[in-house]
């Protein structure tokens, strides 16, 4: 039972079209009434659905919590890189920032499942491992999930399937060092002396933007941290010596601030949302800016 879900999990909604999608459990479904009892074969798509749409319900009203939204932080947010001499952020985009775009994409029928994928994800999560991993000799602050998009027939640049990863760094330099590390410089010559060739129906590419401090914003409203808010950074090399065993605590554990009384109540007169603003080591995500960002969109 463990390998079939282990099966099915590997599998993401993206993977085909609804139409294949519906075909496929179509199919299933016309093997379970050809093979079963009527009964039988139609009581568990009924269930299933059945058991969806009350749990859908009773989320929506609040009777059940909603996991999806446990991490929303209400309000509005900004997250900024502190001053190398200081713990905390004092001005807004006082640092310049290191945009990384990486993408990758897949013409083959089969997607993620053609020829050759699964090594692009596999180096794509030893990059991410490795940048991970020396934090501080790159300057990488994190990156985000795999955005994917899908054909829309709408736009030519939709056809096919693109996962975009967006990444941040302090500097050019730390991601030139990350660029020429072992692990990169592994995927980088797979590809070129193999990959490129061998498998035309997977592309790759990437966009770099430098961007001066004062020339950067960031703002989000209900929203979880995600994208550069997310991101932790011990900015200074004292604070490097001094926690770099409490580190993997110091990025992944938010510190909780609770919200006036107000915002309580109101919390729990109906939102699901968590009643949280998170500060993270090298990162301020906190609602409202002392400063008021000023757009540069």
């Amino acid at each position: 039972m463990s390998s079939v879900l282990g099966f099915i999990s590997a599998f993401q909604s993206s993977d085909y079209t609804i139409s294949t999608w519906l075909i496929l459990g179509a199919t299933i479904q016309s093997l379970l009434v050809a093979l079963l009892p009527l009964n039988v074969s139609l009581l568990p798509p009924i269930a299933l659905l059945t058991f969806r749409f009350i749990r859908g319900y009773l989320i929506a009203n609040g009777t059940l919590p909603n996991h999806v939204a446990k991490e929303i932080a209400l309000g509005r947010q900004t997250w900024q890189i502190p001053s190398e001499n200081s713990p905390a952020a004092t001005r807004g985009s006082s640092e310049s920032v290191v945009v990384l775009v990486l993408t990758a994409s897949f013409t083959h029928p089969n997607g993620r499942f053609s020829p050759g994928s699964q090594k692009v994800g596999e180096y794509f999560a030893a990059m991410w491992n490795d940048a991970a991993q020396n934090r501080e000799k790159y300057g990488f602050l994190g990156n985000t999930p795999g955005l994917t998009t899908a054909t829309d027939g709408v736009r030519q640049d939709s056809k096919g399937m693109t996962s975009v990863y967006l990444s941040y760094w302090k500097t050019l330099d730390g991601l030139h060092k990350f660029a020429h590390g072992k692990i990169h410089m592994q995927c980088q010559l797979w590809w070129e002396r193999t990959a490129m060739v061998e498998f035309p129906h997977i592309g790759v590419g990437h966009e770099v933007y430098e961007v001066p401090a004062g020339n950067w914003e960031n703002v989000y409203h209900n929203f979880r941290p995600f994208g550069i808010c997310k991101f932790g950074f011990v900015a200074c090399g004292q604070c490097i010596a001094n926690s770099m065993q409490q580190m993997p605590s110091i990025l992944s554990k938010p510190k909780v601030v609770r919200r006036p009384r107000a915002m309580r109540k109101s919390l729990r007169n109906g939102s699901t949302a968590s009643d949280m603003r998170t500060e993270r080591s090298g990162g301020l995500c906190t609602p409202g800016w002392d400063e008021k960002p000023r757009s540069v969109l």
